[in-house]
């Protein structure tokens, strides 16, 4: 799916159809396994309509953390940040600003919910 700074992400398809997203997690800044256990473990305690909801992790050879795959969520970071090309157009600001409206409720419920993790 895509590669960012905290490792490559996949798109996984499972028995009975279930599609996944699995991050490859190369970086973690230093954080131990036992601290990255624990904020896993945090995550999965986590729901929220504006929050990808979080799977599971696997913290042996790699960690991997796996989460709901959210269909289109690479076309959207395309059309909002990526050169848009010859017959793309870009999403005008009343689409934009109910996405933005989510994004921050989203951010807003962790910095509420992990204050001292943030």
């Amino acid at each position: 799916m895509r590669k960012g700074r905290l490792g490559a992400t996949y798109r996984a398809r499972l028995e009975l159809d279930l599609v996944l997203a699995v991050k490859r997690v190369k970086d973690t800044n230093g954080l131990s396994k036992k601290d990255f256990i624990q904020q896993m473990q945090l995550l999965g305690k986590i729901r929220h309509d504006n929050l990808a909801r979080f799977i599971s992790y696997h913290c042996k050879e790699e960690k991997l953390v796996m989460y709901e795959y959210v269909p289109n969520s690479s076309n959207l970071f395309q059309l909002l940040h990526e050169n848009r090309g010859v017959g793309k157009v870009p999403l005008d600001w009343a689409t934009r600003l109910p996405i933005i409206k989510d994004v921050a409720k989203g951010l807003n419920f962790l910095h509420q919910y992990l204050p001292s993790h943030c």
